[in-house]
C-alpha cells in the first residue's frame, strides 16, 4: 500500500505553488497486459507515464477527488518504465499518494506503491517526465506518514493493487 510522500523539506517551504518534481521507475519482465493506478497530490498535480501525459480533470481539484485511472498499461513497455508527477502545494500540508499495479503476459504482478523509492526534485529539469532522463542526482522521497494519519485522515483509503488480486483457482470437487 502505497503511503504519502514529500520532497525532504519543510511544508512551509512549499506553500507558494511552485511544484515538486517526483519520478517512481520499476521495470517489468515482459509485455503488460492490464494495469490500474489511483493517485492523488495535496494540493494538485500533473501525471505522466514514459513521458505520455495522463490527463484527468480530478488531478486540479482536491485531494479527496482520487481517480482510478484504468489501462495504464497501453503507456508502458517490456522493460524500464516511470511514473512522472508534478505536484503544487498552495495549503498547509503537501503530500502525494498513488497505488497501483501492473500484471504481464506472463504473469508477472507489479505493485506501483508511492514510498522513499521515489526520487524527487525541486527543480523542473527539461525532459525529466521522460523514461530515458537520467534521474540519478534526485534526492529521495520522504514518508510524511501512512494513509489513513493525522494529516490526511480516513479520506484517501485505497488500494488499488488489492482491487484485482483475489485470484481463484478452481479445483474439481470429489
Amino acid at each position: 500500500r502505497g503511503v504519502w510522500i514529500w520532497h525532504d523539506e519543510d511544508y512551509a517551504d512549499s506553500i507558494n505553488g511552485t511544484p515538486r518534481y517526483f519520478r517512481y521507475t520499476f521495470n517489468l519482465s515482459d509485455a503488460p497486459t492490464e494495469g490500474n493506478i489511483q493517485i492523488t497530490a495535496d494540493d494538485n498535480m500533473r501525471m505522466w507515464i514514459n513521458g505520455v501525459e495522463i490527463k484527468n480533470e480530478m488531478f486540479q481539484q482536491t485531494w479527496r477527488n482520487i481517480p482510478l485511472i484504468e489501462d495504464i498499461q497501453d503507456y508502458m513497455t517490456a522493460g524500464e518504465n516511470v511514473i512522472a508527477v508534478s505536484v503544487k502545494n498552495d495549503t498547509l500540508y503537501a503530500g502525494l499518494l498513488f497505488d497501483g499495479y501492473v500484471k504481464t503476459e506472463q504473469g508477472q504482478w507489479v505493485d506501483l506503491i508511492s514510498s522513499d523509492t521515489t526520487v524527487t526534485s525541486l527543480v523542473e529539469y527539461e525532459g525529466w517526465y521522460e523514461k530515458e532522463y537520467d534521474d540519478s542526482a534526485w534526492g529521495q522521497a520522504q514518508i510524511v506518514e501512512k494513509v489513513g494519519g493525522v494529516q490526511w485522515g480516513d479520506d484517501a483509503i485505497f488500494d488499488a493493487s488489492a482491487i484485482v488480486q483475489n485470484v481463484f483457482e478452481v479445483k474439481e470437487y470429489s
